[in-house]
């Protein structure tokens, strides 16, 4: 909280810049998991057998958690002031951006899916048990 507050008090600028660093850092995360899973060719289709394993409850609650994800958008929506040209410009934004997270969302867990089966990827850290499923794969094969 210490430092949250500490980066907003510096000034609009600051603040900026420290919020693309945190976007760079998520978005390099993200494309290091995407590159892992679908880079080692050790994507093995049988994990998506079954492909709704924890039925409409599991859907359900994946469900609201990309609901929550994609509320950031209303940020969008709240700049639109400063937008030059908002009532064309606003529209591309808010749809471009929704399909570039929606691109990330999928291929995150199709590379996730791909590397390990459901049950080894458990509820809290499944991107973590992904990984570590993936390099103790790729380990034993060497």
């Amino acid at each position: 909280i210490g430092l949250c507050t500490l980066v907003l008090v510096t000034g609009a600028k600051e603040s900026s810049r420290f919020n693309n660093a945190m976007t760079v850092l998520n978005l390099s995360i993200l494309g290091f998991v995407i590159i892992s899973g679908i880079g080692t060719n050790t994507i093995d289709s049988e994990n998506l057998t079954p492909f709704i394993p924890h039925g409409i409850q599991g859907v359900s609650q994946g469900a609201g958690f990309v609901f929550f994800a994609f509320i950031g958008f209303d940020m969008v929506a709240c700049l639109s002031e400063e937008v030059i040209n908002p009532e064309k410009n606003m529209p591309r934004g808010i749809v471009g951006s929704l399909i570039i997270s929606t691109a990330i969302y999928v291929s995150v867990s199709l590379a996730v899916i791909g590397m390990a089966p459901v049950a080894l990827l458990g509820g809290d850290v499944p991107i973590t048990n992904a990984l570590l499923a993936n390099a103790c794969c790729t380990h034993e094969q060497q």
